[in-house]
C-alpha cells in the first residue's frame, strides 16, 4: 500500500534511509556549541555522496582502506575525493563522540580549520589533523 501522504509529510532523503530520515537522525548531530560546523558538514556530506559512483562497490572498498590507512597510519589519501569523504567521516565521528559526552573540541577546531582553510593553510590543517590521528585521537 501506497500513501503519497507519508512522503509528502515527511520528504524524501536525497541519500541514506527513510528511518534514519524521519528519526532525522543527521539532525540529531546537530549540537551545541557546533551548530554551525555540523550543518556546513551535513551539506559537504550531501555534496560528497552526489560525486561518488553509488553503484560502484570498488570505490567503498577503496574507501574503506583510506579510513583504516589513515586510522593506523595517519596518512591521507591521495585522491581528492577519497580525502573529503574521509574527513567529512572524521568529523561525523566527532559529532556522534560529542552527542555522547566526549570531550572532542580540539579535534572539531582541527577539522574546522581543514574546512574553511585554502593552500598553504589547508596544508597545514591537514597535518594537524594527522598529528592528532598519529597520537590516537581519532578512533
Amino acid at each position: 500500500m501506497e500513501s503519497f501522504g507519508f512522503g509528502a509529510r515527511h520528504g524524501l532523503p536525497m541519500y541514506g534511509t527513510m528511518a534514519m530520515h524521519i528519526y532525522g537522525f543527521r539532525e540529531n548531530l546537530v549540537q551545541p556549541p557546533y551548530e554551525f560546523q555540523a550543518k556546513r558538514l551535513l551539506v559537504r556530506l550531501d555534496n560528497i555522496r552526489g560525486r561518488i559512483d553509488q553503484d560502484d562497490p570498488r570505490w567503498f572498498d577503496e574507501q574503506a582502506a583510506a579510513m583504516l590507512t589513515f586510522q593506523l597510519t595517519g596518512e591521507f589519501p591521495k585522491d581528492e575525493l577519497h580525502l573529503e569523504a574521509l574527513l567529512v567521516d572524521i568529523e561525523l565521528d566527532q559529532l556522534r563522540a560529542h552527542k555522547k559526552g566526549k570531550d572532542v573540541a580540539k579535534m572539531m577546531a582541527a577539522l574546522d580549520q581543514v574546512a574553511r582553510a585554502e593552500d598553504e593553510e589547508l596544508e597545514a590543517a591537514l597535518q594537524q589533523v594527522c598529528e592528532m590521528a598519529k597520537e590516537g585521537r581519532i578512533r
